[in-house]
């Protein structure tokens, strides 16, 4: 093992929290805190709004702040963050763009290393971001600490969130709505996304009703994290993996979308992607005879027909409307540019759903897990296919399937309950994220010591939070460094080592 095998055990640890607005992200993060000192931590919480005013100044942005009420409050901020952000754009590189408050966490984090140990990692030191609103910052805290930060997404049900700004905020319910949405996804440049960057998490959070169940989640997540030898994968973990890997399979332009259908059991009884369906049934597979998938045709198809449709639209026009590039590019903005229909790929649940039809397999009462929220042509196949419930990870906004369903159609499974008790359940995914699946469930991780469950005398390892080693961590000196000590170690191994071992040895073979 690595010199840095020691390191593991109680390396530096980032977190960050990715929340929509009316969901008590602190409250987690105080639990999390609670339960990082379990495991020897000392955790520090990070509150990355606080950021936004001194910025504001730096930047010389005139921030028109209120303080009542709240709804305006919240508004004012919200405002207050896309401008700082939207000036900090224009002077940052591609890599940094809406990044802004990861590089202020960064920031953060370093100059508290600096002060407890200059040039060195901090041991025992875990640090919460509360709350991460954009993909850019995401992936820039990735960039830089790698297999130390893990993003915590933590919702509740839309419906909840509005009621709780309602009643706990005193918003009225448009007003509580108009945050929700704007928090979700704001389109104004340098806008929070908070949808966006939500299904890039680690792990899912449910903190909806009125239980702690979230808190055995979130302590779950902890355990497989610090190698609890066995903590194993829950049905749904499973399936929604299942989904993911399917996923890979597709080679289409947009989105890799995966799906999966499984009994009562969990028993996986079919699986599917998004991609080119080939006769005699399925799907084009790498290296088949005859492939026709886009990318070797060099054309999205639904793409090319929607050109076709709005040189339709111009042409029809008088002359001096159709030939005007502004009516063009207002024509594009529309929901006309939204839709899906002239794809030549099967859509994933669709794909799950026909792979159990081929098979003759009944899809009356089964599960359905796809990484993403289904679209209105595959959401009426779901419901005439008998699926009674769907569980998705990444939303889809495009979709119009609550529109055009709602007689058969819930979000969220409380909902049903209440009001049709036949209508299908679309419930958000609870769990570890599927793209952490085999990191955090292996018991032989990459780049971390094997996980042992047993004893030499046989006997069941008595594993306790107090005692415990990350299944693995962010490498806090270069790979250049790395191979410096290596080679250091070798020396010491071997009182004369030539610069150029391989030459050497061919030097050797040469001789003789």
């Amino acid at each position: 093992m690595p010199e840095s095998n020691e390191r593991l055990k109680n390396a530096e640890l980032v977190f960050g929290l990715v929340a929509p607005i009316g969901t008590d992200a602190y409250m987690v993060a105080e639990n999390l805190t609670s339960q990082l000192r379990e495991f020897g931590y000392k955790p520090t919480i990070v509150r990355l709004s606080d950021f936004i005013e001194p910025f504001s100044k730096m930047l010389n942005v005139v921030c028109n702040l209120v303080d009542s009420p709240e709804h305006q409050r919240i508004l004012t901020r919200i405002d207050a963050a896309n401008e700082v952000y939207r000036k900090f754009n224009s002077r940052a590189t591609d890599e940094e763009k809406n990044a802004m408050l990861a590089l202020a966490a960064v920031n953060q984090i370093a100059s508290a290393r600096k002060k407890k140990a200059p040039g060195e990692a901090l041991l025992n030191e875990a640090h919460i971001l509360v709350t991460l609103k954009r993909s850019e910052e995401v992936a820039y805290l990735r960039s830089v600490y790698g297999h130390g930060f893990h993003l915590i997404g933590v919702f509740a049900p839309e419906e909840e969130r509005v009621k709780h700004l309602h009643r706990h905020k005193n918003m009225t319910v448009d007003e509580a709505k108009e945050l929700v949405h704007t928090d979700a996804h704001d389109h104004q440049d340098g806008g929070q996304r908070t949808r966006e960057a939500f299904h890039l998490s680690d792990v899912f959070l449910d903190v909806g009703g009125n239980g702690d169940d979230w808190k055995r989640q979130l302590g779950r997540f902890l355990d497989v994290l610090f190698s609890h030898p066995y903590k194993t994968p829950t049905r749904d973990e499973q399936a929604m993996f299942m989904a993911y890997s399917a996923s890979l399979r597709s080679a289409q332009f947009g989105r890799q979308v995966g799906a999966a259908i499984t009994s009562q059991d969990g028993d996986i009884l079919s699986v599917g992607c998004n991609e080119v369906p080939k006769a005699g049934g399925g799907q084009y597979w790498e290296r088949d005879e005859g492939d026709e998938r886009d990318h070797l045709k060099g054309l999205d198809s639904n793409d090319e027909r929607k050109n076709l449709i709005l040189d339709e639209i111009m042409r029809a026009l008088p002359d001096d409307v159709g030939k005007d590039p502004r009516i063009r590019g207002a024509v594009k903005k529309t929901s006309l540019f939204s839709i899906t229909e002239f794809g030549r790929a099967v859509h994933a649940e669709m794909e799950a759903i026909l792979s159990c039809a081929r098979k003759g397999i009944s899809t009356v009462g089964r599960t359905l897990y796809t990484t993403t929220f289904p679209c209105h042509n595959c959401a009426r196949h779901i419901i005439g296919a008998g699926i009674s419930k769907v569980v998705y990870i990444e939303p889809y906004p495009k979709s119009k399937a609550k529109e055009l369903h709602a007689d058969a159609i819930q979000l969220g499974e409380s909902a049903r309950s209440r009001s049709n008790p036949y209508a299908v359940p679309f419930v958000p995914f609870v769990g570890i994220s599927p793209s952490k699946y085999s990191a955090l469930f292996t018991t032989k991780p990459v780049y971390s010591q094997e996980v042992d469950r047993k004893l030499h005398n046989g006997h069941a390892i008595n594993w306790q939070r107090s005692r415990t080693q990350l299944r693995s961590s962010m490498v806090s000196i270069s790979y250049v460094e790395r191979e410096t000590r290596a080679i250091a170690r070798l020396k010491r191994s071997f009182e004369q080592l030539p610069l150029d071992l391989a030459e050497s040895n061919n030097e050797g073979k040469n001789d003789s």
